[in-house]
């Protein structure tokens, strides 16, 4: 059903044009091409007024189809009073209710993925070594009693010394960086369009999944965990304006 309807995106009068939304506004897509991580981002600018939209469907399709299939072939005077009355009862009943419909089941989908992304993030995350002074995770008091009581269990504790990582030395600031510097960094955080790796600056470099291996990568954790180190990443892209670094693992 998805691949009849499109999604159709508008700036609104609060729109930044230079913010993060500027490349979704204007735009129109399949629904079935978009994918979730691209739709969550569409439904929070909506969220924050920064764009509206609207979802529509190739209606002169559906139209042909009644015409060939819905009005007898013997309805000769009455032929056109059928057609009128199947395009009204279309148009003002039947596709607002499916609309609603379309846009809940991908927003169900989308919400899928997102969280089958963070339960696979989380659970590296519980399996990394604790970090001193610093908060992972917020859980309750008897939970958190519970947690440790468990680890200190003789041989519980699976996880794994963190080793001490080895960043770029002398590049402490994204002015000092130029395209084409190879730097080493941590996984910090995975999308499913992408990963975001600590490289020592004060933001993460991404690395978009088209730049994660030579060959196609269907989703980042194929090739990725979390906490990962990479020893040697290439910097393609600098925003010196959005403070934005664009990575790639192709050819290292």
């Amino acid at each position: 059903m998805l691949r009849f309807w499109r999604l159709v995106t508008k700036a609104t009068k609060n729109f930044k044009s230079d913010g993060v939304y500027k490349n979704l506004a204007n735009k129109e897509e399949k629904l079935c091409y978009i994918p979730s991580h691209r739709f969550l981002v569409i439904m929070r600018a909506v969220k924050e007024k920064e764009l509206s939209i609207k979802i529509i469907i190739d209606t002169e399709y559906i139209e042909s189809n009644i015409k060939k299939y819905k009005i007898p072939k013997n309805a000769f005077s009455s032929k056109e009073f059928l057609f009128e009355t199947y395009r009204d009862g279309l148009k003002r009943l039947l596709l607002p209710s499916i609309e609603r419909e379309v846009m809940q089941i991908v927003k169900e989908k989308a919400d899928i993925k997102a969280t089958e992304v963070f339960g696979k993030n989380l659970s590296w995350l519980l399996l990394t070594s604790p970090l001193v002074n610093e908060i992972i995770l917020g859980v309750g008091e008897a939970t958190l009693r519970d947690i440790v009581d468990e680890l200190q269990k003789p041989g519980f504790d699976i996880r794994a010394e963190q080793p001490f990582i080895p960043f770029k030395e002398g590049i402490t600031d994204i002015e000092q960086l130029k395209e084409g510097d190879r730097v080493s960094g941590v996984v910090r955080n995975i999308t499913e369009f992408g990963a975001f790796v600590d490289i020592g600056l004060k933001n993460d470099g991404m690395i978009h999944i088209s730049k994660m291996a030579d060959k196609r990568v269907s989703h980042p954790l194929e090739v990725l965990a979390l906490n990962q180190f990479l020893p040697v990443i290439e910097v393609i892209s600098i925003d010196l304006k959005m403070g934005r670094v664009g990575l790639s693992l192709q050819g290292i």
